[in-house]
């Protein structure tokens, strides 16, 4: 009896990420792409151990799996907010806080103004740089 291995997108990917493309492999073998359009995969394999690639771009998240017989195991990726968007995000807070400072104080301090930009130090691009993380659900 084989196994059944299912993936999908989740649902706030689904209604939040819209032009996402997810390249999915087993065992270096791309078996096709989950987009918005076509949110689930499914493949039925014999049971065994198995490498599962997921990426988008050039970012690859990989998860071995033990398939057992008649098993289901469901991944689910779970795509999070670009980098992009959350420093573009701190930069404007940064901005605001700096001209409420002003207005507030009728001068520029630089110690004061430097203290909303901590958060860009903090969310430095090498730390994060996957935009989608995977669940493992078995059944």
């Amino acid at each position: 009896m084989d196994s059944r291995i299912a993936l999908r997108l989740s649902k706030s990917g689904q209604t939040l990420f819209k032009s996402k493309s997810y390249q999915i492999r087993i065992n270096g073998n791309s078996i096709g792409h989950i987009t918005n359009e076509q949110n689930t995969l499914s493949e039925q394999l014999p049971m065994g151990k198995y490498s599962i690639e997921v990426g988008e771009n050039d970012f690859f998240i990989k998860k071995d799996i033990v398939l057992a017989v008649g098993q289901m195991q469901t991944i689910t990726i779970n795509p999070s907010l670009p980098y992009t968007i959350l420093r573009n995000f701190f930069i404007g807070i940064a901005i605001v806080l700096t001209v409420i400072h002003f207005i507030i104080l009728d001068k520029l301090s630089i110690p004061l103004m430097l203290i909303p930009l901590i958060p860009l130090w903090i969310f430095r691009k090498k730390k994060y740089v996957e935009n989608f993380g995977l669940t493992i659900a078995k059944k």
